[in-house]
């Protein structure tokens, strides 16, 4: 971030992806205050309490404006013939929007992570400072 800032670069145009690997969640809390944005990727409704964990701590942050999420790849398995099995695409939606819903998150907030962040960060525009 120090970087982007040194060259002229909005902390906007950066997407910090696999966010959610982060075992220092102070990091993506000052990405975020910087203008990144969070990206969680790998959300799967098969075990959705550590994702909707960091959705809840960025949303408490004040930062919920920043975060973007995906399932990530649809089938991809490294070392696995051929990539692996397919994996379906419909399950962020399937899945982990009702698992967000059922933990307290408001659809305002999910309406926000799934169409208004995504076309705020995909908006093309120069971002700088």
């Amino acid at each position: 971030m120090d970087v982007l800032a040194q060259e002229g670069v909005d902390g906007s145009a950066f997407i910090w992806v696999h966010a959610d690997a982060e075992p220092d969640s102070g990091l993506r809390r000052e990405a975020g205050r910087r203008g990144a944005w969070i990206e969680l990727d790998g959300v799967d409704p098969s075990s959705p309490q550590r994702h909707i964990g960091i959705i809840d701590e960025l949303l408490h942050a004040e930062l919920i404006n920043q975060v973007l999420i995906s399932q990530d790849a649809g089938w991809y398995s490294v070392g696995e013939p051929r990539g692996g099995s397919p994996r379906s695409y419909e399950k962020l939606l399937t899945g982990f929007v009702p698992a967000l819903a059922d933990s307290g998150i408001g659809q305002a907030v999910v309406q926000r992570l799934l169409k208004g962040n995504p076309g705020r960060a995909l908006e093309p525009k120069i971002r700088t400072v």
